[in-house]
């Protein structure tokens, strides 16, 4: 299925850009094990 909201400008898409910025970013479903070691293929 695909579906339009309308015409998206570059401006439109680099004000979504910079309002992002600067945000922090908490994710912690993801958590890096340092102790593994790498799988050898």
């Amino acid at each position: 299925m695909a579906v339009s909201s309308g015409n998206i400008t570059d401006e439109m898409i680099q004000h979504y850009i910079d309002e992002q910025e600067g945000e922090p970013v908490n994710d912690d479903r993801f958590l890096i094990d340092s102790t593994l070691q790498p799988l050898s293929l």
